[in-house]
């Protein structure tokens, strides 16, 4: 059993997300992946146009209802809690006990730059095995010291952000196919994002 971990903030889960996904799931032969919302992650503590999670939560699983592959895990979704990827996996592990060589945590290229700012990079490096979602080869990758070797990882470059996409809703503009129609659905029932609401 192979398994992959895919954290976010999801502050709407998009298009990009699910296709980077199951092409990390084709590539790496994967059996599933599963979406972790966080409730308050380290690094955006202080963005207010974060919004429940709750509301997240319900987008991650409108978002991946229709591929087997894909799973909702709610292992950092306590609004009160800050997230970390290392107690997120120490969870997981606890309930899916799997080697280091049967689960993937999944993260993109930003966030390797600064995993060495993340808490116990180096023990989480050896808990599982990092993927590093790759844009652009071009770019040399400085791995943090201590770090496992993470697998380095050819995706598409889908340049679609969850802030373009509330900054969309704000001006009455479309985000068709941006995000997965039942998603927007959801957001536009809600009202979420709209001006005044955050």
């Amino acid at each position: 059993m192979k398994v992959g971990l895919f954290g976010g903030t999801f502050n709407p889960v998009h298009t990009a997300h699910v296709i980077l996904a199951e092409w990390i799931r084709d590539e790496l032969k994967l059996n599933s992946i599963y979406f972790i919302p966080t409730a308050l992650p380290p690094h955006k503590t202080s963005d207010q146009a974060i919004i429940d999670i709750e509301l997240r939560k319900e987008m991650v699983r409108l978002a991946i209802q229709d591929n087997p592959h894909f799973k909702l895990a709610e292992y950092e979704t306590d609004p009160g809690n800050v997230s970390y990827s290392i107690d997120t996996v120490r969870n997981f592990l606890k309930n899916h006990p799997l080697g280091r060589d049967d689960l993937f945590f999944i993260i993109g290229e930003d966030n390797l730059r600064i995993l060495s700012t993340w808490k116990d990079p180096v023990e989480l490096s050896r808990l599982c095995r990092i993927v590093v979602a790759r844009r652009s080869v071009d770019i040399p990758v400085q791995i943090p010291k201590g770090i496992e070797q993470p697998i380095l990882l050819q995706t598409p470059n889908i340049d679609i952000s969850a802030s373009e996409i509330r900054g969309r809703i704000r001006e009455k503009r479309s985000i068709r196919y941006l995000v997965p129609e039942p998603v927007e659905r959801f957001i536009r029932e809600h009202k979420l994002y709209e001006a005044g609401s955050e």
